[in-house]
């Protein structure tokens, strides 16, 4: 899973965390800058 690190700033602001994700189709990818992997495992 992809999560994006985001802060934005509103007029009215308001305490909250948002996170966005992506579950990617290929596993190739080199993260930058606000990107971070969250890697899921099953335990057996």
């Amino acid at each position: 899973m992809l999560v994006q690190n985001i802060l934005a700033h509103v007029t009215k602001p308001y305490e909250h965390i948002k996170i966005i994700t992506s579950v990617p189709q290929q596993n190739n990818m080199i993260l930058v800058d606000t990107i971070n992997q969250i890697s899921v495992t099953k335990k057996n």
